[in-house]
């Protein structure tokens, strides 16, 4: 399999990435599809669209920690150009796609400077980009980076505009950060565990999000961590009670990353004909939650077409190493 750059993750070494957490990935890129998607508010959204941003976030710090470590320079300009140029890249299509529309902000706005970027799902791209430089300074000073993450988790954001980036996600990165360096086996350990605490997890976090739909009394923030536990777990009980399932899904997973970054076009390709839908079937929006699946399929099939045709596009955008 290709060494890709997937949401949330770094350049992994040739044959050491893990398929659990690749797959944890894809779950957490369906959740951000999902969320993307004109179906109307669902309530179940607002409690998996958090964690599995903090997740990304999360992974991203853990498999970056030892190289922020070493306080390598060459690594950290081949980190940041690795996700610099997709941001660029996507954002630029984005613009090109609306016709080259100028709204306040002129090209900052374009670009996501002191503005949500235009292509809103790229402020993940940039907040790691500014993560990453930060946490990289700090490293001489590891206990103000730690303070400073672990008290951001608990900051909300000042606004809802994607302008600037979000405290509680630098917290997740840097929690990332403290676990990649002080616990680096965690992950392999985690996957280790009896079978019933993974199907536990799973169970508490499903139980919980439906007990939310109809009781407000439980809060959303309080199990953000259980359920990035039960995203986690997830895969590890396909692994051992649907193999064939979890093959194909690690499959899939590895263009996490590209339909990240191209799922808004495939749901702005779609809306004609959710529109004729909608046309005949007034009350047939929520089909739109059954497209999520789709639209992830959509975009692998376009990930494979760009690998087979365009390699050298796929190594520069993407992060192939």
């Amino acid at each position: 399999m290709n060494e890709v750059n997937t949401v949330g993750g770094g350049i992994a070494e040739k044959g050491k990435r893990m398929p659990f957490i690749e797959i944890a990935r894809l779950i957490a890129t369906l959740i951000v599809i999902m969320q993307h998607v004109p179906c109307g508010p669902w309530e179940a959204n607002e409690w998996l669209i958090g964690p599995a941003l903090a997740l990304f976030f999360l992974l991203s710090g853990f498999f970056n920690a030892s190289k922020l470590a070493q306080m390598d320079a060459v690594w950290l300009w081949n980190r940041m150009k690795g996700i610099l140029l997709p941001y660029l890249f996507w954002c630029f299509v984005y613009w090109c796609g609306t016709c080259f529309t100028w709204e306040d902000g002129g090209i900052l706005r374009v670009f996501g400077v002191g503005y949500a970027p235009m292509l809103t799902p790229m402020w993940f791209l940039r907040d790691l980009m500014m993560f990453t430089l930060l946490s990289f300074l700090l490293q001489k000073w590891r206990i103000v980076l730690y303070v400073l993450g672990v008290s951001c988790l608990f900051i909300n954001r000042w606004d809802d505009t994607l302008a600037w980036p979000s405290p509680y996600m630098f917290g997740d990165y840097v929690v990332g950060i403290i676990l990649g360096t002080y616990v680096p086996k965690l992950l392999e350990k985690f996957r280790n565990v009896p079978n019933r605490v993974h199907l536990a997890l799973v169970i508490s976090a499903v139980s919980l999000v439906l007990c939310h739909c109809y009781f407000s009394s439980v809060s959303v923030r309080s199990c953000l961590w259980l359920i990035v536990l039960a995203i986690f777990s997830l895969p590890v009980l396909l692994e051992h009670f649907m193999p064939s399932v979890f093959c194909r899904c690690r499959q899939y997973a590895e263009a996490s990353f590209f339909v990240y970054c191209t799922h808004i076009f495939i749901v702005i390709c779609l809306m004609p004909l959710m529109c004729a839908v909608l046309y005949w079937w007034p009350s047939g929006e929520k089909i739109w939650w059954l497209l999520v699946p789709l639209i992830y399929w959509v975009g692998y099939g376009l990930y494979r077409l760009v690998m087979k045709y365009a390699p050298m596009w796929l190594k520069s955008l993407i992060g192939v190493k």
